[in-house]
């Protein structure tokens, strides 16, 4: 499991199509937005300790909500790469 920890407005790019973004947070649940390739984005409500299915072999769990900042953490087969969103976004 990668744990990764997120603010709202910051994501998390999940091989070459998913992105999961932290829209908000509320007392121990969050709302993300998920955009799988060329599909229309959705939002997902997840509450602490809950794990959703991404993909056939991809999951996210929301580990820890702490005032603004989540951990979640990241389930998927080592040949899928996980980067927060702004490691691409320095290249």
């Amino acid at each position: 499991m990668l744990v990764l920890g997120r603010i709202p407005g910051e994501n998390v790019l999940i091989g070459d199509d998913i992105c999961v973004t932290l829209e908000d947070v509320k007392w121990r649940a969050v709302a993300i937005t998920v955009q799988e390739g060329t599909r229309f984005p959705y939002r997902k409500h997840l509450q602490e300790g809950e794990r959703f299915q991404l993909a056939p072999d991809i999951f996210v769990e929301l580990l820890r909500v702490q005032s603004s900042r989540v951990r979640f953490g990241f389930i998927a087969p080592p040949h899928i790469h996980i980067l927060r969103g702004e490691i691409l976004e320095r290249q």
